[in-house]
């Protein structure tokens, strides 16, 4: 007689339909009725260090919590635009949700709107495309609620003036504000105006600077938001002491730095490969308290140990065991000491030296290939202890 074989656990559904795994010879497909040819048992995926990847593996996110720019050579290039797309208002503004094309446009929206409610859905529509940086779509939408007739405030005013300095150039941002606000009472320049102004700055420091000297004429005080694009330009430009200078200029107005502001002069840094200088203003921003998350170690970990920085990686990974309270240890201390042994070069002995040290202080044990690495970085950096530790 057959045995009845046994069904699939709940894991290896949600796997098979994933296709991490090939199905066993008995699995039948849902709704099927056929059996389906396989490999004869399951085998699930070894979970590895998924918050770490290898050397190997794509590029590493940015630090949370800072708006990178666009891409080298996309900074003022504005977006493609597709052709025929309907220009009137109800045609493009966002209706019960914004349906986005390829092209970054808003055309297509569909649902009925009550009367008078396109000005308002038109604004919304600006600010979720600013914030998205569609730049294009801000453009088009501002155009199309002008060319209606409805009135717009200071905030959608300045994603407009924010998205003609990133795909245009400032000079002409500056000169579209300009013809805006004459057309509005009450209206003028803000800081946020400045901010946005900034933001098509790019590394143009001269510009930058000249654009602050006219905030301070018109008796304007920098917010966090200058003092945050000011430090985009800077790290653009690869002046890291003017950006840190920024720090102490942030502190003399009253205006106290964020972790986003230390996040943006650290992504900065890695976007240039100076891992230097990310570690030298990331030792800064704890001692000021401005203490990282755990997925921003973690992503600071994966740029060091693509730089090959080892005291960035002993300080991020030390952080991260900090607020994990010891989870994790094991993995995490295995995986770099991994990383290290395995170079084709010579591995850096001082760095292995320091992982076991970090795995004795968490009472992390390791697997014994990995302390055959370690005995042999102690005994080349100090034959004594060598001897000491094989009695």
């Amino acid at each position: 007689s057959l045995v009845r074989p046994r069904p699939l656990s709940a894991l290896a559904r949600r796997a098979l339909a994933r296709g991490l795994i090939r199905p066993p010879s008995h699995a039948r497909w849902p709704g099927s009725g056929s059996v389906a040819a396989a490999a004869p048992c399951v085998t699930l995926p070894r979970r590895g260090l998924s918050a770490i990847p290898s050397a190997a593996a794509a590029e590493p996110a940015e630090v949370a919590g800072s708006a990178s720019p666009p891409a080298s050579g996309t900074v003022n290039a504005p977006a493609a635009q597709a052709p025929d797309e309907p220009r009137d208002l109800a045609a493009i503004v966002p209706r019960e949700a914004t349906a986005e094309g390829a092209d970054g446009s808003t055309a297509g929206s569909t649902a009925a709107v009550g009367e008078g409610g396109d000005g308002r859905r038109a604004s919304q529509g600006i600010l979720q495309a600013r914030k998205e940086g569609r730049y294009s779509a801000v453009i088009e939408l501002f155009e199309a609620l002008t060319a209606s007739g409805e009135a717009s405030d200071a905030r959608v005013l300045d994603a407009y003036v924010e998205a003609i300095a990133v795909t245009r150039s400032v000079a002409e941002a500056e000169e579209v504000c300009s013809a805006a606000l004459a057309q509005r009472e009450g209206m003028g320049r803000t800081a946020a105006t400045y901010a946005a102004l900034l933001k098509g700055c790019g590394a143009d420091k001269g510009v930058a600077l000249q654009l602050l000297g006219k905030m301070k004429e018109e008796g304007l005080a920098a917010d966090l938001g200058v003092y945050h694009e000011l430090v985009s330009v800077f790290t653009a430009a690869r002046d890291f002491a003017a950006a840190e200078e920024t720090l102490a200029t942030m502190r003399h107005g009253g205006v106290a730095p964020t972790t986003a502001t230390y996040y943006r002069i650290i992504n900065g840094a890695f976007r240039h490969d100076e891992a230097a200088v990310a570690y030298q203003v990331l030792c800064r921003m704890v001692e000021e308290w401005r203490t990282p998350d755990q997925r921003a170690y973690d992503r600071m970990l994966q740029h060091f140990v693509r730089l090959d920085h080892a005291e960035g990686q002993m300080r991020c990974l030390e952080g991260s065991l900090e607020l994990q309270g010891g989870a994790d240890a094991g993995r995490k201390i295995g995986y770099l000491l991994r990383q290290e042994l395995e170079r084709q070069e010579q591995p850096s002995l001082p760095k292995v030296a320091a992982l076991w040290a970090l795995a004795e202080r968490r009472g992390v044990e390791l697997h014994r290939r990995q302390m055959t690495g370690v005995l042999y970085a102690l005994m080349q950096l100090d034959r004594r202890l060598f001897l000491r530790l094989s009695r």
